[in-house]
């Protein structure tokens, strides 16, 4: 059975668009079922079924063969902790709150949109369980025909953002079949290029979100207090615990709590010490790193050493945390106080931290050929071509 999860490197080419979906769909009607154990096993059995499809094709993009398992895991995840783990009785849309002695029996069409609301937000936006540092929305009363163009426009300049760094990046031997190693080159190359890979990452998270956003308001789906910002501010950023907690999106944070909470039900923590605290930040990194190692492990050509110095990358972060909460525990006993100077070298020490920790981030997606090929249409290699510059920007780098 355990072969199962195993992909095959000379498995078929069988794009399935449908899988990711149906996977949803089933953690969605599930529910409609009554409630029993035969329900729990039964549905969970079904998405397990679903997600061992995923290994035993390739899906012709190695971005794509990354992303699947993820998202299947993520849904997994998601049924689990809503109705197994917990009862979904525990959760409902603020100001929505009956107490469990005058609940009355849902009928399906009530069912199924809470099920759907549960099962496509991951923040909790509008939940009582919503996550922390979740950016604040946009205003009571926003028009939803104003707020559907401010983020089509915000997609759009995410887009031209990403296709910029995209075309700089396609003129390098980085985006080749056999990319340079960016442990040996020079370190500041190495800095360089793992923070275009990043930047270029964040654009394209937001121009998703954003695009989404714009058209489930647009078409009344949602409403634009539902779609918060994805990411915090980056001003606001002094410390690499900072970065995580409010400016990285959260989309995965209370998944990601959910291996801590039971491991403190079967050995219990008192909530607010120390120990609760890095348990709990070590628990979530690990958990991560498994999650996104996943991912790698369904990408044949990228091999277990590439697919650890991922791991690395999310595995060193607590390291880092744990090391800025004792320069600051110290600096407080010493009696530093927080002032404009203590707040830039934070910044400086978090630019620091990442410009090193980025590039076994990057080294990974790189080594496991991610820009090998164009992400989606490029606007500047068009723009090119018609200027008269053959394959876009003339552009040739030595780097």
């Amino acid at each position: 059975m355990f072969s199962s999860f195993v992909p095959d490197a000379a498995r078929p080419l069988a794009p399935q668009p449908y899988l990711i979906p149906s996977i949803y769909i089933v953690c969605i009607l599930g529910p409609l079922l009554p409630r029993s154990k035969t329900r729990s096993i039964g549905v969970t059995l079904a998405i397990l079924y679903l997600c061992l499809q995923i290994p035993k094709f390739t899906y012709g993009e190695k971005i794509q063969d990354y992303m699947f398992p993820i998202q299947a895991l993520q849904a997994i995840i998601g049924w689990l902790d809503m109705y197994i783990i917990h009862s979904p009785d525990e959760f409902h849309l603020n100001g929505e709150k009956i107490k469990v002695d005058e609940k009355v029996k849902k009928g399906w069409w009530e069912t199924f949109k809470e099920s759907w609301l549960m099962n496509t937000t991951n923040r909790g936006v509008g939940w009582n369980w919503e996550v922390k540092n979740v950016p604040k929305a946009a205003p009571a009363g926003t028009s939803r025909w104003l707020f559907a163009r401010t983020e089509f426009t915000k997609a759009f300049i995410f887009y031209l953002a990403f296709d910029i760094i995209w075309t700089i990046m396609s003129h390098t031997p980085y985006t080749s079949s056999n990319p340079p190693d960016l442990f040996s080159g020079p370190l500041l190359k190495s800095i360089l290029f793992a923070w275009l890979l990043a930047i270029a990452s964040y654009y394209t998270l937001n121009m998703q979100y954003s695009l989404f956003a714009s058209q489930t308001v647009l078409y009344g789906m949602y409403t634009p207090q539902d779609w918060p910002p994805l990411m915090g501010k980056l001003r606001d950023v002094k410390t690499v615990r900072g970065f995580w907690g409010s400016f990285w999106h959260q989309m995965l944070r209370r998944k990601l709590n959910i291996p801590y909470d039971l491991f403190t039900k079967a050995f219990p923590i008192k909530k607010g010490t120390l120990s609760s605290k890095y348990t709990q930040l070590f628990f979530a990194f690990a958990t991560s790193a498994f999650i996104h190692h996943v991912g790698a492990w369904n990408i044949t050509e990228s091999s277990a050493r590439n697919n650890m110095i991922q791991a690395f990358y999310f595995l060193s972060q607590p390291c880092a945390i744990v090391f800025e909460d004792l320069a600051i525990y110290l600096g407080k006993k010493s009696g530093i106080e927080e002032s404009w100077k203590t707040d830039v070298l934070g910044k400086v020490w978090t630019f620091a931290w990442f410009s090193f920790a980025l590039i076994p981030g990057a080294a990974f997606q790189y080594n496991a050929g991610f820009l090998t090929k164009p992400a989606m249409p490029s606007l500047c290699g068009a723009v090119g071509r018609l200027a008269g510059l053959g394959g876009g920007l003339k552009l040739k780098s030595e780097l």
